[in-house]
């Protein structure tokens, strides 16, 4: 047993995640802490950690450069 871990992610909910195969006795108990992240998720974050306005993100975003969904119009899909 033990083989998958429940977890909360934000678009599926609660979810079955694989766990590591095998535990180690001095090993944690769970190995999924956090849920995948989701496409362009983080972008605010990690684009302010790295010194972009808001005003930068939001330029960055509407010119392509960013997303946080697949831009098939960019594609042809």
């Amino acid at each position: 047993g033990g083989f998958f871990e429940e977890g909360d992610h934000p678009v599926v909910g609660r979810h079955p995640y694989v766990s590591f195969p095998v535990r180690f006795s001095g090993g944690p108990a769970v190995w999924n802490r956090t849920a995948a992240p989701t496409l362009g998720g983080d972008n605010g974050r990690l684009l302010g950690e790295l010194g972009y306005t808001a005003d930068d993100i939001d330029r960055l975003t509407a010119d392509g450069v960013v997303a946080d969904r697949v831009l098939t119009s960019q594609h042809g899909w």
